[in-house]
């Protein structure tokens, strides 16, 4: 069994929930995850690799990352 590290995020990706289970495989490690999100933003770690981001997830970074570029050019 691995250990994983499952984050959801909060709303506008401003903090996280962690919480750490131990599961057979990758793919039953997001399976859980996308149970516990809730349809919210979530990645799944093993060890320091990034598994799974969710399509919430990257959303929110794309909608981050053009704000931030708005600010700069303003």
């Amino acid at each position: 069994m691995q250990t994983y590290e499952i984050r959801i995020f909060w709303s506008q990706g401003r903090g996280f929930l962690s919480c750490q289970e131990m599961h057979l495989t990758d793919s039953s490690a997001i399976d859980a995850g996308q149970r516990m999100s809730g349809g919210k933003a979530f990645e799944v770690w093993r060890d320091l690799d990034c598994i799974h981001r969710s399509p919430a997830h990257e959303r929110k970074t794309d909608a981050a990352n053009e704000n931030s570029e708005a600010r700069k050019g303003a």
